[in-house]
């Protein structure tokens, strides 16, 4: 478990404290992710993803220590831990945290095939790569402008089904006598 610990340190030490990101480049890629969990981007959820990802693993935690004492390493994992390693440095050097955070699930998964083999990569793949689901995606509301407006039309049209008189404007529901705040 040495090899293993010191690596985790060394990923830990790159993400929690090696600075480049964020305003005037002074935070760490995992700051800079805990910064972007709010409601302007919508990612408000990105505070549960770390609890869910580790309540995943705690989960297999048995599974997990009985294979990583029966099972070989897997040389596969090393080309996924340096393509993660190359979006690390990729995201350092343009000042994209979000590539940085974008490689730490391959960092991780690789790591685990290559130490561990297939079996623990198998059983840890779903969690680690689940935090990608915290990781904000640019103009994220932009891009999804056309599915709004189809879900609103469609709200539109169900309460007019029920006799619900609304009005709509852009993606906001109102009600056509003002008996209810706008949805």
């Amino acid at each position: 478990w040495i090899g293993p610990a010191i690596c985790g340190t060394i990923v830990a030490i790159y993400y929690f404290f090696v600075k480049g990101f964020g305003p005037l480049g002074l935070q760490s890629p995992l700051v800079w992710l805990r910064s972007t969990w709010n409601s302007e981007t919508d990612y408000e959820h990105g505070y549960l993803v770390p609890v869910i990802m580790v309540g995943l693993i705690a989960w297999q935690w048995k599974n997990l220590r009985r294979l990583t004492s029966s099972t070989s390493a897997n040389f596969w994992g090393l080309p996924v831990l340096l393509l993660g390693v190359a979006l690390f440095i990729a995201g350092h050097r343009c000042g994209q945290a979000r590539l940085a955070v974008g490689g730490l699930p391959m960092i991780l998964w690789g790591s685990a095939l290559y130490l561990w083999g297939w079996q623990v990569a198998r059983l840890l793949f779903f969690p680690l790569f689940f935090l990608y689901l915290a990781i904000p995606v640019p103009e994220f509301q932009q891009a999804t402008t056309r599915l709004q407006i189809l879900a609103t039309k469609m709200a539109q049209w169900g309460s007019d089904l029920f006799g619900v008189g609304t009005v709509v404007r852009a993606t906001k529901i109102y009600s056509a006598g003002d008996r209810w705040v706008p949805l």
